[in-house]
């Protein structure tokens, strides 16, 4: 009886310490992926549209408008018409001798080369634009899947990275072509040409005194054409570039959105702002270079007793103007505008031979005269004179 009860005991014992079997492991199923409409993305767990049909439209207009310059820009033949022209002129004894009586216009006669260089970078610019626009169509094309896409959205974060990356990649060497190719024209080009073309005025009416070569004249014929085609281009084609690149990056930015980081749109503030300084012109205040017709022949002189314009009269003359004065007037008494022709006579006086010359009148010792030239008295000649 005891051994049963104490083999019962046992058992309890043994049926204590036995462990109960631990329950299967529960698989935790994976999240089903969000699938949001085309042009979505999943921000915050939730899906957010950031892209339009409207929006990729936008894109695609800020490309065709690279395009649309692009175009014009291939017309800058036009501009360089004038160099080439100057070309023949530097080789005509009247042009050489208009260099030898001013420095001045010795510094502008050594600009053409600068003009030339000028020129190859507008067209080197024209080519940028066309790139340009090319990555602006990559940067349509990937807005593009975004809209077509129909597999799991994607996250905005990296949505953002690649777009901004795409945005990068339009700037900063649009950038670049702006700020290098349009400070060329707004510098040189425009402000240069309109000296030089003062100086071939005052070239064909030097050469109309002396009996003009058949070489002079062909060219002096060709210079009104050319030298005003060429003005009229760079007159519509200046300021376009800085502001179409305002604009573009402007529409960029707010047609993107969230797809723009900061990194990007710091980066646009900061290229929009560099593109506006580079680009500034004189204040209104500072002198205007002289341009009276680009062309030529030289305008009309009031007549011979008239006095000289009073624009001219303490204002920066061109050097040409400069250069002209104490030449003998052109064909119907021409003179640049600024002179006149004025008509005197030598030792001999009236009994004499006339004599004419571009001059600017002014009273002896008084500061009436062009800066760059000063009053003298040309004794049994025109008198009290501007003189370089």
């Amino acid at each position: 009886m005891r051994s049963s009860l104490m083999l019962v005991s046992a058992l309890a014992v043994l049926g204590c310490n036995k462990k109960d079997p631990a329950p299967p492991e529960q698989k935790v199923a994976d999240p089903v992926p969000l699938r949001c409409q085309p042009g979505s993305v999943v921000k915050d767990g939730a899906c957010a549209q950031v892209v339009t049909a409207e929006k990729v439209a936008a894109v695609g207009q800020q490309a065709s408008r690279l395009d649309e310059l692009a175009a014009l820009m291939s017309k800058v033949d036009v501009a360089a018409a004038p160099i080439e022209l100057l070309g023949g002129f530097r080789q005509l004894e009247v042009w050489q001798k208009l260099v030898a009586r001013s420095a001045s216009v010795a510094s502008l006669d050594q600009v053409v080369g600068v003009l030339g260089e000028a020129v190859t970078e507008l067209r080197a610019f024209k080519e940028g634009l066309s790139a340009t626009s090319g990555r602006l169509t990559n940067l349509q094309g990937e807005l593009n899947k975004l809209m077509t896409d129909s597999g799991a959205s994607q996250k905005l974060e990296d949505v953002r990275a690649r777009i901004s990356s795409e945005v990068q990649g339009v700037i900063g060497p649009f950038e670049q072509q702006v700020r290098g190719a349009m400070g060329k024209v707004t510098t040189p080009l425009v402000t240069r040409l309109g000296e030089l073309g003062d100086l071939v005025a005052a070239a064909c009416v030097m050469a109309n005194t002396s009996g003009a070569s058949s070489q002079t004249s062909t060219l002096c014929g060709q210079a009104k054409a050319v030298f005003g085609k060429a003005t009229a281009f760079l007159a519509e084609v200046k300021d376009k570039p800085a502001a179409l690149f305002q604009e573009v990056t402007g529409r960029l930015e707010s047609e993107l959105g969230e797809l723009v980081d900061r990194e990007t749109s710091a980066l646009v503030m900061r290229a929009q702002t560099a593109v506006a300084e580079a680009l500034k012109l004189p204040p209104p205040s500072a002198p205007a270079p002289s341009a009276p017709a680009p062309s030529a022949p030289a305008p009309s002189a009031p007549a011979p007793s008239a006095p000289a314009p009073k624009a001219a009269v303490g204002a920066t003359a061109s050097a040409a103007l400069l250069a002209s004065l104490g030449q003998p007037c052109g064909a119907g008494d021409a003179c640049l505008a600024g002179s006149s022709c004025k008509t005197y006579y030598g030792i001999a006086g009236p009994a004499g031979p006339a004599f004419k010359s571009c001059e600017i009148a002014c009273a002896s010792g008084a500061s009436a005269c062009p800066a760059g030239s000063k009053c003298v008295t040309v004794a049994d000649g025109p008198g009290a004179v501007c003189r370089p």
